[in-house]
């Protein structure tokens, strides 16, 4: 097994909470390479927190820029 492997099995047995900042949901959403990171660990299946300052932030984003209604 990989070291990366090997890390990812360490991090499943830990229970590795994450917590992912505007930016990288932002990514996420518009499906660009960094966002495709954010994609993978929540396939995983790791615990994922989002901060009420990180959904205000987004949706200020979001209100001021327009969004995509298919996102």
């Amino acid at each position: 097994m990989s070291i990366k492997g090997r890390y990812r099995d360490f991090l499943r047995r830990i229970g590795l909470i994450l917590i992912f900042d505007s930016y990288a949901w932002i990514e996420f959403f518009i499906g660009s390479r960094l966002g495709e990171k954010v994609r993978r660990y929540l396939e995983e299946g790791h615990e994922v927190v989002v901060p009420d300052i990180v959904l205000a932030e987004i949706a200020r984003k979001y209100w001021r820029e327009g969004f995509d209604k298919n996102l």
